[in-house]
């Protein structure tokens, strides 16, 4: 797991304004993991779509969240990133190796969600193909 890097699919958070006009930044979730069981989330702008304010490009590109992982005893990687109290718990996919699966729990809001991630060189090569 130890310096590996993953990305997530693309996101955004469009809004449609008065005028008809359409306003978005893409970006994906990226998911670094480190010596020492050091884990980073962070956010890598893909495509600014005319952002309302161009400080929220800047927000999402330094935007960072340390935490801590492990593998525990069924084989789990489970991230650990208190600040913001979210608990991944997640687990390369038996079909394949590159994918990273995770539940990903907030224990403030008590809510679920889940994402994939995909090693990153991988990612890459995908999007040459295209």
């Amino acid at each position: 797991m130890e310096n590996k890097k993953y990305l997530s699919g693309l996101i955004t958070d469009a809004h449609l304004h008065a005028g008809n006009n359409l306003f978005g930044i893409i970006y994906q979730n990226c998911i670094s993991f480190f010596d020492k069981n050091i884990v980073e989330f962070t956010r890598i702008v893909v495509d600014p779509v005319r952002p309302m304010d161009e400080s929220d490009v800047d927000f999402l590109n330094q935007y960072k969240i340390v935490g801590t992982f492990y593998i525990d005893e069924s084989g789990y990687i489970i991230c650990d990133f208190a600040s913001n109290y979210w608990k991944f718990t997640g687990i390369k996919s038996p079909n394949n190796y590159k994918n990273l699966i995770f539940s990903i729990y907030d224990t403030r809001l008590d809510k679920r969600w889940s994402e994939v991630y995909i090693l990153e060189e991988e990612y890459n090569t995908s999007q040459k193909q295209d």
